[in-house]
């Protein structure tokens, strides 16, 4: 009698376990797609503020000016005689708007530095998340950049992919000198014949997102989200601080022959959901995506234990 009661009890349990984490694959699933929007409303707000600033009326007259008369100058014929070619060079060292000399330097090394500090002030005192900006030409010749800015792809053809296709573009999230976290926006930017003239460089603070990842750590003992960015060699490196190792951001790098979720969330274009151990050697229930804007990983799990207290208090 005893033997069939066990028999029963075993397989009712574990019907009941397999329910209840289906249920929380389910659930996992949809709180990863909260924190992915969540994510998304973030990277927007990257967006427009880049875009706004690659719009000014100013930069967009300027950078027209400087490129046309660097074009002038090193075209094939620029001048019949060196008395012209002074004279076209004593121009460009002073390039008029509408018959005014207004002091442009086509010429300087970085003819529109006063533009970009300009723009800078004026996008600091809006409470933009902007924290430094670069611009460059076509060529990728820098204009101007302020003081601070210290961005180094890890991707050598990111810069030239967003001119030449006139696509803006995330790149890589970087620490600072100074310790302050980044991501770099790229917005190309267009002349006043709306031809692609080079492009801003943005710096925005990745606090906003960080904060948006590390909420999720309210929801349970063990629960947490975080993400990784991909390396130059495609390795998984920590962009955000985890629960349990909170030095992790720009600290932590997993090599992609480690075979871990965090190295499957680079490459999961649809949202999956794993029982896997986590980067503890602790067994996890965790909710896995790339995100295309960036091509992050993100990550939200929780440890099987809690997960399933219910399901061990029964049994």
């Amino acid at each position: 009698m005893i033997l069939p009661i066990v028999a029963t009890g075993l397989f009712s349990m574990n019907m009941i376990q397999k329910q209840f984490s289906n249920r929380i694959e389910v659930d996992l699933a949809n709180i990863h797609r909260l924190e992915a929007a969540r994510i998304r409303d973030v990277l927007r707000t990257y967006k427009i503020s880049a875009t706004r600033l690659s719009r000014d009326p100013g930069l967009t007259d300027q950078i027209t000016r400087v490129v046309d008369a660097r074009r002038e100058l090193t075209s094939p014929s620029p001048a019949e005689n060196e008395a012209e070619f002074q004279s076209l060079t004593a121009r460009l060292h002073s390039t008029p708007k509408n018959g005014i000399t207004d002091g442009l330097d086509a010429l300087n090394e970085r003819p529109l530095q006063p533009l970009v500090d300009d723009l800078f002030k004026r996008s600091t005192s809006t409470g933009s998340p902007i924290s430094d900006i670069r611009l460059v030409d076509a060529q990728y010749s820098v204009l101007g950049e302020t003081d601070t800015y210290s961005w180094k792809p890890y991707d050598g053809n990111i810069l030239p992919e967003a001119i030449n296709n006139s696509r803006l573009r995330f790149g890589n999230a970087f620490r600072s000198a100074a310790g302050k976290e980044l991501l770099p926006v790229i917005v190309p930017v267009r002349n006043d014949r709306y031809e692609i003239a080079g492009a801003l460089i943005a710096e925005m603070d990745l606090g906003q997102v960080v904060n948006a990842v590390v909420e999720h750590e309210g929801f349970g003992e063990t629960s947490e989200a975080h993400i990784a960015q991909p390396t130059a060699t495609g390795d998984a490196e920590f962009i955000t601080l985890m629960r349990f190792a909170r030095n992790a951001a720009f600290n932590k790098v997993v090599p992609r022959s480690k075979n871990l979720p965090i190295n499957w969330s680079l490459e999961s274009t649809q949202r999956r959901v794993v029982k896997s151990p986590d980067y503890r050697s602790i067994p996890s229930f965790l909710a896995i995506q790339t995100l295309p804007e960036t091509g992050w990983g993100l990550v939200v799990k929780i440890d099987e234990n809690e997960a399933l207290a219910p399901v061990f208090e029964i049994r």
